[in-house]
């Protein structure tokens, strides 16, 4: 993931990921910047966050169906997909169910 996303969300994801037992799938990429989906959110003001399969292409790591018109619906990776959509599921319910505050 990013590091240009919002850093709450992040630790929600890296949260959500970890409670899907997806921990492996989401790495926190702080010092990359990527301009992609969630860009047009973040500048205008809402929280957002990306998840991109940085390894899925050709050869492992080379990514090079990103943004290309190769980047066709017969290239999707089922895992990527599953896991995103897991990671997903679990953040939208940390976030509609967050943990209640312990008591004394």
């Amino acid at each position: 993931m990013p590091g240009n996303g919002t850093p709450a969300l992040r630790a929600y994801a890296a949260k959500a990921a970890a409670k899907a037992g997806l921990p492996q799938m989401l790495s926190l990429q702080d010092a990359m910047v990527v301009g992609d989906d969630h860009s047009p959110f973040l500048e205008a003001g809402c929280p957002a966050i990306c998840l991109i399969d940085f390894d899925y292409g050709t050869l492992p790591g080379l990514n090079n169906y990103w943004h290309t018109p190769l980047d066709t619906i017969d290239k999707i990776s089922a895992n990527s997909l599953y896991a995103a959509g897991r990671i997903t599921a679990e953040l939208v319910n940390l976030l509609v169910h967050p943990a209640a505050p312990k008591g004394p």
